[in-house]
């Protein structure tokens, strides 16, 4: 097993033209041999690609291609794309995470923090609004200039203590913080040389990462 293939692809686009049930069981086993098996390959060997270069332990976690529809107004059953995120493997303190999404035509890579648990935001906004928020901020900035995409803060206000003219105004106001980049050059994660292509293009958020275990 190699990992990603054209047909990993392929399955994931025909299942977004038949995004039915019956015809996900009638071909269980294209999604088994394209996309299951490859996807549990890929996450390993990436997975031992960032520990090793890290010098830190790192796990993983694949999303499940059953979509939660508890609360979705769209019913249709099944994610049509592959979603992975990457953390170092420890039981205390913050998590920052990788994140991988592969769907036709487009390969999505992230880094940063999901959410952030009530202790670990203030935690965060102490950062922030100290000494290390202005690193932080040229950080993003040249994440930014390289195109990458920083979405919106969660908060309109910024909270107390701190006053509405402070400097880092866009950090405090966040409750969790990702920078997202795109691509469609796909093939990347195809065959052996996957991993690595995909260690390479995580890179650029290497001081984002670094900041955060740093000062969280």
């Amino acid at each position: 097993m190699t990992g990603f293939s054209a047909e990993t692809l392929t399955f994931l686009a025909n299942l977004s033209s038949n995004n039915t049930r019956e015809w996900f069981q009638a071909n269980r086993s294209d999604y088994e041999r394209f996309v299951k098996k490859p996807s549990k390959v890929f996450a390993d060997q990436l997975a031992q690609e960032l520990a090793t270069t890290l010098d830190m332990p790192i796990a993983y976690k694949l999303f499940r291609i059953n979509r939660d529809l508890r609360f979705s107004k769209d019913k249709t059953p099944y994610n049509c794309h592959i979603h992975l995120s990457l953390f170092e493997d420890k039981t205390t303190g913050t998590r920052p995470a990788w994140m991988l999404g592969l769907e036709p035509g487009k390969l999505t890579f992230g880094a940063g923090l999901m959410a952030l648990s009530s202790p670990e935001l203030s935690k965060w906004r102490e950062a922030v609004a100290g000494s290390a928020g202005p690193e932080l901020a040229n950080i993003l900035a040249g994440l930014k200039s390289q195109g990458c995409r920083i979405p919106e803060p969660e908060l309109k206000r910024i909270p107390a203590p701190y006053s509405d003219d402070n400097q880092m105004s866009d950090l405090l106001k966040r409750k969790s913080l990702t920078v997202w980049t795109e691509t469609d050059q796909v093939d990347d994660v195809f065959g052996t040389s996957g991993p690595r292509n995909c260690l390479h293009r995580l890179e650029p958020f290497d001081g984002l990462l670094k900041w955060v275990r740093t000062n969280l």
